[in-house]
């Protein structure tokens, strides 16, 4: 699908986590250059992800590329929080809207080009998302995404901590342990030591960076990687409250240094490790973590055998 000819601007607002976040800005950095036109992002802190735009990129990037709430505002004539679901047309900013909260953006993009053609001839495209989203006959999006990925502006301070806590260690490999992962597909104690077991045999370095959610976390595994026979090595001064904005640095510098692994084991269900295998450009030698189909079952199971039987307080509590 080409660009209309009347479209002036992409606007994305990342929302959720790190992860999400980058890869809804990269989504929109790849559609913005399909149909040459400028991309602008608006980067606003929530409890996922609270560092500013200014904490995390180089004034450069900002100057250039952000835009700050005020604009947003002013250019909707509303708050982007009352704009409505899914993929409309705002004829009064003359813009289309796509956020697809609950279903995502993708399913909205075979409909996408029709929004152009109305009457109100659209001047702007604003996308409120956090996850991945392309045009149906996209090629390449893992590669553009990895390349995308590689040209982050990340600020100066966060390249100097990663560059020197990884020079001593390169080529390297990653670990990635989510110790508060309550999702049906978080891997199992044994499969992370199995996972662990073949990134031993697979790959040849022997220097493993671990970066993890919890400090506990990480010095379990480390421990145990060890006795896989890893050189094991982590961030140092980790924040690992990431509510708070040294731990949403934190997460970026681990972010940096997994997407500079040789190969990596991260659960599945993790955008955030998931997207710096990407940037890595390792997908083919990184190792998706997730439980057996049979736990996942029993995990089901045992959720809907605890909401039978707290329904009754929960429903006399509301």
């Amino acid at each position: 699908m080409q660009a209309p000819v009347t479209l002036e601007q992409v606007v994305v607002v990342p929302r959720n986590g790190l992860g999400n976040r980058l890869q809804a800005w990269a989504s929109a950095a790849i559609l913005a250059a399909e149909w040459d036109v400028p991309l602008k992002i608006m980067w606003e802190p929530e409890a996922p992800a609270p560092a500013t735009a200014q904490e995390l990129f180089t004034p450069e990037a900002i100057n250039r590329t952000f835009v700050d709430r005020a604009w947003l505002d002013e250019h909707l004539g509303q708050r982007h929080e009352n704009l409505p679901r899914y993929l409309t047309v705002d004829h009064g900013s003359r813009s289309v809207i796509l956020a697809g909260h609950d279903r995502g953006e993708q399913v909205f993009m075979p409909d996408l080009g029709a929004a152009f053609t109305h009457r109100s001839q659209p001047r702007s495209l604003i996308i409120i998302a956090g996850g991945l989203f392309h045009l149906p006959a996209a090629s390449d999006f893992l590669r553009q995404r990895s390349i995308f990925y590689g040209r982050l502006p990340w600020a100066s301070h966060l390249t100097h901590i990663a560059d020197r806590q990884a020079e001593p260690h390169r080529p390297y490999c990653a670990l990635h342990i989510r110790q508060t992962d309550r999702s049906i597909q978080a891997p199992t104690a044994s499969t992370i030591r199995a996972s662990l077991a073949e990134l031993a045999d697979t790959v040849p370095e022997r220097s493993l960076f671990i970066a993890a959610d919890t400090l506990t976390g990480r010095e379990s595994w480390a421990s145990q990687a060890r006795g896989s026979g890893f050189d094991v090595w982590t961030a140092e001064g980790t924040d690992f409250d990431r509510t708070a904005t040294p731990g949403a640095l934190s997460a970026a510098v681990d972010w940096m240094l997994l997407s500079r692994a040789t190969a990596l084991a991260y659960p599945a269900a993790s955008t955030f490790s998931a997207e710096a295998a990407v940037a890595a450009g390792r997908t083919d030698v990184s190792i998706p973590m997730q439980a057996s189909q049979r736990q996942q079952r029993l995990r089901v199971w045992r959720m809907h055998g605890r909401n039978a039987l707290t329904y009754p307080i929960r429903h006399w509590r509301h």
